[in-house]
Parts: structure tokens; C-alpha cells; sequence
């Protein structure tokens, strides 16, 4: 093996003039060639449909519906199973239980919003829960 490298190194020093080129473009084609072989391949590969396997995930065949409120933070260790942090306080003092599958909650976070969504049901306590599928603020409320 040592001499097979030492040859190799040998061999590549000693090109000169047209053979320099003409390996140098064979190198630069091969690679080329083998970096849209490989860029093709992660292409597929990512084109492909995530599954999602989120309880959350379920048919829901109830209606939209639409709160207005301010989003409060609670303890996540209330609803461990469910993953809610988030609940909407409505004017008169009620309270609705609010989940997302992104972050949009946490980006309005204290401020007085119109959430629009289905309800569903917790997994330990079946308490409803909104789940939360548009967020507007609203700069009317105090």
C-alpha cells in the first residue's frame, strides 16, 4: 500500500502541459457528475411526505370556531400528556385551553388575540381544547 501511494504521488507529479489538463478536467467532470448524482438523490429523498403521528392528528369534524382574549402561560406539568402551555382568558374571566402545532402561541404570549380553531379533547382529564389554527392580535382590547 505504501508503494501504490508513493507511485500514484510519483505519477502526478511528473504530468506536465496537455496530460495536466486533461486529468485535471477528468477530476473536475467526475466530481461535477458525481455531485449532481448525489444532489439528485437527496432531492428524492426529501420530496418524500412526512408522517406525522400526533394525537392531535385525529379527524375532527367540528366547526371552526373563533375566541377573543388574552394568552396566558401555565405550568406545562398540568397537561404533561397533551403538551399545553396556553390558555386563552375571554373578558368575563373564562378560561379555554389552548394547543398548537407550532409556535405561534408563544409568540403572542400576553397579548389580547382572536384565535380561530376546533376543540378537542385532552388525553388523561378529556377536558376540551382549542386547537389553535389562526392567530390575529387584536389592538382594540386594553
Amino acid at each position: 500500500m505504501k508503494y501504490l501511494l508513493k507511485n500514484i504521488y510519483q505519477y502526478i507529479e511528473s504530468l506536465r502541459g496537455k496530460k495536466l489538463i486533461y486529468s485535471l478536467i477528468i477530476i473536475f467532470v467526475s466530481f461535477l457528475g458525481l455531485g449532481i448524482l448525489v444532489g439528485y438523490i437527496i432531492n428524492t429523498t426529501l420530496n418524500k411526505d412526512e408522517i406525522f403521528e400526533d394525537a392531535s392528528a385525529v379527524t375532527i369534524t367540528e366547526p371552526k370556531k373563533e375566541f377573543f382574549g388574552k394568552v396566558v402561560y401555565v405550568n406545562p406539568e398540568y397537561y404533561p400528556e397533551d403538551d399545553i402551555s396556553f390558555v386563552l382568558v375571554q373578558e368575563n374571566g373564562e378560561e379555554i385551553l389552548l394547543k398548537s402545532r407550532d409556535q405561534k402561541l408563544s409568540i403572542v404570549e400576553g397579548l389580547f388575540v382572536k384565535v380561530t380553531g376546533r376543540f378537542t379533547k385532552t388525553k388523561t382529564t378529556q377536558e376540551d381544547v382549542l386547537l389553535v389554527e389562526e392567530v390575529i392580535i387584536n389592538n382594540a382590547a386594553n
